[in-house]
């Protein structure tokens, strides 16, 4: 399996691990986070000795959403570009929505933005009862386009 920055992987016969692991900023997803998780739930797909994907988030939280950073970026993106960026991380939500594997997701801590979207992509979910979520993106005027369809299961 490949060297990757932002994620940590394990197999354990038929039991994919896959950690979120940037617990510095909470787990963020940013464009690499997306480029890498999608890169292993294609190898995933195509391993026939796995049978199930436990998704985990390393540290505090499970996962925080969208990476401030990365975002902040955006605004220096061509239209295209950002539509782009758009759909890679929908992109990623169909790839794990509809992966052969059964999905897990153990959830811990905040879970907000786009971290909703992990936990409404998977079979199942877990979580711990202090575990918060949020879609606090909105309460700064932006919608939740990328995760809503997932949330309200418009994908069946």
């Amino acid at each position: 399996m490949d060297i990757y920055t932002t994620i940590m992987p394990e197999i354990a016969g038929q039991v994919a691990t896959l950690w979120l692991a940037r617990p510095e900023v909470h787990n963020a997803i940013n464009d690499i986070m997306i480029s890498e998780i999608s890169d292993f739930f294609t190898l995933m797909e195509e391993n026939n000795e796995v049978r199930m994907i436990v998704v985990r988030g390393q540290g505090k939280s499970f996962c925080s959403g969208a990476d401030l950073q990365w975002m902040k970026t955006s605004f220096s993106l061509s239209p295209d570009e950002n539509v782009k960026e758009c759909i890679e991380l929908t992109d990623l939500f169909e790839q794990i929505f509809n992966n052969s594997k059964v999905v897990i997701g153990v959830v811990h801590g905040n879970t907000f933005g786009g971290g909703n979207g992990l936990v409404a992509v998977c079979d199942l979910a877990y979580c711990l009862a202090e575990t918060k979520f949020s879609l606090s993106e909105t309460r700064i005027g932006m919608a939740a386009a990328s995760i809503t369809p997932f949330m309200l299961n418009l994908k069946n």
